[in-house]
């Protein structure tokens, strides 16, 4: 059998000797999977109809990185993306060029929702309020999009879109735990009344991890020479040969939230506190009979101890809370949405937030 081929078959006796045997076989059309071609049109069109790459995250890769909450793993098998990981939720996702820590152009969005934190510039993943699993399409558009999508879409656009009260009936529970200390807990129930017109989704969670970030607080800085004195050398053995990272002069010495800090050394003392986020949301839908939808939610997440590299340094929020409300009216080919994004910085210990 050969491609492009019938494959044949022949029952010979095998004498003792040589053996030749010659066959031929004859071609047959073989039908191949379809393969579509997508190109730019150049001719002059209207930005909304402009062409774009765009990749849909398979479904398996979202379960298989909601557990984590690390929502931007998911993002790591698309072609021209590069996710650069700072902490154990600090993403920095960008498209088609240099990607770096702060390199922050990639607009996030969740049901049209903009997920990020306007001052840091970052995105605060763990503060989504439903887990990553229960997304019913992750897309990711490659390539400048802010002429259509606004501020911060100068390298791609990230769309999550949660699904319908109508898509989720029913009742799911999700626990997981792993490294790092990591627990998390998830809780989703949805269902439809009045023969099915209205529609309603509940969600929340609990997540948890410890930190492998570290202070860098020693008075002669070297607790950050250490950390860095393998930067560009080769195998570890030839650490101690790498030429020391420069040091400033004049450092802030903050000990991440939980440690103290030693009055003789500058060393950081014990562990830092874990980093946690608990939320929830609430969606109701109205489903019209000529197949529009309009729908209402709103939610909270609360957030401690995240971390995160910014143009100023790495910044620890303490505490936030991230409220939201969103309403939309669906129909084909037409969306018309309004939401309202809040962020309070709080500290977890005076409210009683923390043990």
């Amino acid at each position: 059998r050969w491609l492009g081929y019938r494959p044949a078959q022949q029952v010979i006796t095998v004498a003792a000797g040589d053996n030749t045997l010659d066959m031929t076989l004859e071609a047959e059309p073989v039908l191949l999977s379809e393969v579509v071609v997508t190109g730019a049109s150049r001719s002059p069109e209207r930005v909304v109809e402009a062409p774009a790459a765009i990749t849909v995250v398979d479904p398996r890769v979202l379960s298989t990185t909601s557990i984590t909450g690390q929502a931007p793993l998911a993002l790591t098998t698309i072609p021209g993306v590069d996710v650069v990981q700072s902490g154990v939720n600090d993403f920095n996702v960008n498209a088609r060029g240099f990607n770096s820590s702060l390199n922050r152009r990639v607009l996030v969005l969740q049901d049209g929702r903009d997920l990020s934190i306007a001052f840091l510039g970052s995105q605060e993943w763990t503060a989504s309020t439903s887990p990553t699993e229960d997304a019913s399409r992750v897309e990711f558009v490659r390539g400048p999009g802010s002429a259509l999508y606004g501020a911060n879409a100068f390298s791609g656009v990230l769309a999550i879109t949660t699904p319908t009260a109508r898509e989720v009936e029913g009742t799911k529970l999700t626990l997981g735990g792993g490294e790092l200390g990591t627990l998390r807990g998830d809780l989703r129930h949805a269902g439809v009344i009045d023969q099915g017109r209205f529609g309603y989704r509940v969600n929340a969670g609990f997540s948890r991890s410890d930190s492998w970030s570290r202070s860098r607080t020693r008075f002669d800085g070297n607790s950050l020479r250490n950390e860095y004195r393998c930067y560009g050398a080769g195998p570890p053995a030839d650490c101690e040969a790498a030429t020391d990272r420069p040091v400033p002069a004049a450092t802030e010495r903050v000990a991440l939230r939980g440690q103290t800090i030693d009055g003789t050394t500058g060393a950081a003392l014990g562990d830092p506190e874990a980093l946690k986020s608990i939320y929830g949301s609430a969606r109701v839908d109205w489903y019209a009979t000529n197949g529009n939808v309009v729908s209402a939610e709103a939610g909270t997440a609360h957030v401690e101890n995240e971390l995160f590299v910014t143009g100023i340094g790495r910044v620890q929020v303490l505490g936030a809370d991230r409220p939201w409300a969103r309403v939309s009216f669906a129909k084909e080919n037409e969306n018309i949405m309004a939401y309202w994004n809040g962020r309070k910085s709080t500290d977890p210990v005076a409210d009683g937030l923390t043990a």
